[in-house]
């Protein structure tokens, strides 16, 4: 295979490819001993690891609208009429920490 252009200084690379081994290898002695992984056990692994980020996904997710939902409680009844959201709370808190601060 040959590449040409800004792939390195050098204007052209040559690859040369070689054929797989084949997939059928034998062997004679046991090697059950050694600790390499099953393509099963990967797969747990790798479905349990998606399934504990999906949890703290979930979890960050939650904090995050309990934060919310805590903001709206200390807003003035008026902005209470409707559910806001997160942007609407955000707006609503910052008019009414400017309105607080033009009191004081």
């Amino acid at each position: 295979i040959q590449l040409a252009g800004p792939f390195c200084a050098d204007p052209v690379v040559t690859f040369h490819v070689y054929p797989e081994t084949p997939n059928q290898v034998t062997c004679s002695e046991d090697l059950s001993f050694l600790p390499f992984m099953s393509e099963h056990l990967i797969a747990e692994n790798f479905y349990t690891f998606i399934r504990k980020r999906n949890e703290r996904e979930r979890q960050r997710v939650k904090c995050v609208n309990e934060g919310y939902a805590k903001l709206r409680h200390h807003l003035p009844k008026e902005y209470l009429e409707k559910r806001l959201s997160k942007v609407e709370t955000l707006r609503a808190a910052i008019k009414y920490i400017s309105y607080l601060q033009s009191v004081l």
